[in-house]
């Protein structure tokens, strides 16, 4: 009760009440610092070996510090739908356990951004694969479909928590019946199904940021990446992912050269690189 201000009307009709000492014309605003973004990823056990090479990594290239999830039980991507619930509101950047980072890149920008800020994924082009299955039963953009193996948003916007709050409400009402079963039973569906809801939310990022290799073997992708930054072991079996990404990450992250000028007019002309 002490300690409540005074209304600024009674403070300058008290005859009691002193004046505030003078500012200087020199003096500054206070400064109001941001949280800063991080690293946000969810392990199980049966990615736990896996997980701590994409943490190290993670941090190594990015310099944000990393918030871990752990898990108990299979399957874990539901606590990735409530990450607006567990992790304090701020800008996060979130990486699937399987997901090593190759280079150092900075996603600052992207977390602090007010989109949800994704990779398409491939496979939405592929009539093999469930995403496409999923978006052609849902009626959905096929191109505006993303890999949700790696975010960046800031969950201090309710645009964004709307994101999460809507893919959670989604995951329900298939448990109790009400939408369809999808055919793709994890995460990506649900984040999926909130996002197609808000159309002009999504910013698509370069698929060398969340490149997965199986998107080039089974045809979804025409190349690899010239320079890949992070690498996903997307549709590889739990018990391959480490063996695959070693071997993949010792190929994929060697040291490249500059394009030459005229290797890029050439090569790419007006092509974006």
């Amino acid at each position: 009760m002490y300690n409540r201000p005074i209304h600024q009307r009674l403070a300058r009709n008290s005859p009691n009440q002193s004046s505030p000492p003078p500012t200087s014309p020199f003096s500054l605003p206070p400064v109001y610092t941001q949280p800063a973004a991080i690293g946000v990823t969810v392990v199980s056990s049966k990615y736990a070996e896996v997980a701590e090479e994409a943490i190290a990594r993670f941090h190594q290239y990015t310099g944000l510090d990393v918030t871990v999830i752990r898990v108990k039980q299979e399957p874990s991507f539901a606590a990735k739908l409530n990450l607006d619930t567990m992790v304090a509101p701020r800008p996060i950047v979130y990486f699937d356990a399987d997901l090593w980072l190759l280079r150092p890149y900075d996603f600052t920008l992207l977390a602090e951004s007010d989109r949800f800020c994704a990779v398409h994924c491939p496979g939405a082009w592929n009539p093999s694969t469930f995403p496409h299955a999923d978006c052609k039963a849902n009626h959905w953009d096929h191109a505006s479909y993303i890999n949700s193996g790696l975010f960046a948003c800031d969950l201090r916007r309710p645009e964004i928590q709307d994101i999460f709050a809507s893919a959670r409400a989604c995951l329900e009402a298939c448990h109790q019946g009400k939408l369809p079963r999808p055919v793709d039973w994890t995460d990506q569906f649900f984040f999926n199904y909130a996002l197609q809801q808000r159309p002009g939310l999504v910013r698509l990022l370069p698929f060398a940021l969340n490149f997965y290799k199986l998107a080039v073997d089974w045809g979804s992708y025409p190349h690899i990446p010239r320079e890949i930054i992070g690498l996903h072991a997307a549709g590889v079996p739990s018990d391959k992912k480490l063996e695959t990404l070693r071997a993949q990450a010792e190929v994929f992250g060697q040291r490249t050269c500059p394009m030459h000028p005229e290797a890029v007019a050439h090569h790419f002309k007006s092509r974006v690189l």
